[in-house]
């Protein structure tokens, strides 16, 4: 009930945002909707004249040739963020991960969750606009690095999922995810990092007989770059928009890099080691999730930890088979067969009668 109320403001105030970016984007909204309904016996003249209307269609960038106009409003925006129409995702991101149409009701239903007065509400409203935005794109394997390059092979699916209505699907999401947390008995609490404050804030939640669950990262990869798109859309501050993926600018500080974004493994394994650690200094249970081809060794980590502290270690092992994102001109198309393990590190042990010590 409480979320159907939320909903119905909602969707009156997205109707004001979108009243204002539909009469702006007029033109490219009726050739887009064209496009959608061509005779798609002939994919070829609809991938050209697609292609075409992305070619001609103005974009803001901060490292390429951009249209002046674009620039005038993306200053404007950033002196005065709340400011109508808001119109972020269709001046960044339409035509590379979303269609237009799909851009103006993702920045109308933006403005509306900022409406919001209730703190929480207005949460709910965000996460459920994020899973929207990640649910319609039309990205690079799952993720925002790159855009999908427009195809022969691919354009009939782009376009379908185009036309997908995010007004309708942050509806349904939020309907749905409302009454599912009705039937949850615990609730989540979001605890901001990084790694050090966040095992100090989570004493306040847990017990010390909590599991906590390590999830790093297997590589040095820029995870950021993969999210970007979903970053931008929490902070809706116009930042900067580089080449082909339209990403936050890392110089100037808009994207975040981890400890692990380095090439010196000993450094990975330290981290690891001091994370593991710290969890065991406050709770009887780490699980540790990796893999046989990530980055650190994990005998050298388990040995590590051992060393600062008496702890069980058991692991557990499973196949794998991984597919790599690369390109296939590279030859790394094929599948990868991995070991995922869970390691389990413990300070809870048992004495010969199988009671606690």
């Amino acid at each position: 009930d409480i979320a159907n109320e939320v909903l119905k403001k909602i969707l009156y105030n997205y109707e004001d945002n979108y009243a204002l970016m539909s009469e702006k984007y007029a033109t490219y909204l009726q050739e887009e909707d064209a496009i959608f309904h061509m005779d798609y016996s002939n994919m070829e003249d609809i991938l050209n004249r697609y292609l075409k209307f992305v070619r001609n269609y103005p974009l803001y960038s901060s490292n390429k040739d951009s249209f002046p106009y674009i620039d005038n409003i993306v200053a404007d925006k950033r002196k005065s963020l709340k400011q109508m129409p808001y119109c972020l995702f269709t001046i960044y991101f339409a035509n590379v991960y979303f269609g237009v149409e799909q851009c103006v009701q993702l920045d109308s239903l933006r403005y509306a969750v900022d409406q919001i007065s209730d703190a929480e509400d207005r949460d709910w409203a965000l996460g459920v606009l994020i899973v929207v935005t990640y649910q319609i794109a039309t990205g690079y394997a799952g993720h925002f690095a790159q855009p999908k390059k427009l195809t022969l092979s691919n354009i009939k699916d782009v376009l379908q999922k185009r036309q997908m209505s995010a007004k309708l699907e942050f509806s349904k999401r939020f309907l749905s995810l409302a009454e599912e947390s009705s039937k949850c008995s615990y609730k989540i609490n979001i605890v901001d990092g990084p790694w050090e404050h966040a095992l100090k804030e989570i004493n306040q939640f847990v017990p010390s007989n909590a599991v906590v669950y390590l999830d790093a990262p297997y590589k040095r990869d820029e995870y950021s770059r993969y999210y970007h798109v979903l970053e931008t859309m929490i902070k809706y501050n116009y930042p900067s928009s580089e080449n082909k993926g339209r990403i936050c600018s890392k110089n100037k500080g808009e994207r975040f890099a981890t400890e692990f974004f380095t090439k010196r493994v000993n450094q990975v394994e330290d981290i690891l080691t001091k994370i593991i650690v710290c969890i065991l200094e406050q709770n009887e249970i780490c699980v540790w999730s990796y893999s046989n081809n990530a980055m650190a060794s994990i005998v050298k980590v388990i040995s590590e930890v051992k060393g600062y502290m008496k702890c069980n270690v058991y692991i557990y092992g499973t196949y794998h088979k991984h597919k790599s994102q690369r390109s296939k001109t590279n030859n790394n198309d094929k599948e990868i067969e991995v070991i995922e393990y869970s390691i389990i590190f413990t300070t809870k042990f048992k004495d010969k009668d199988n009671k606690k010590m």
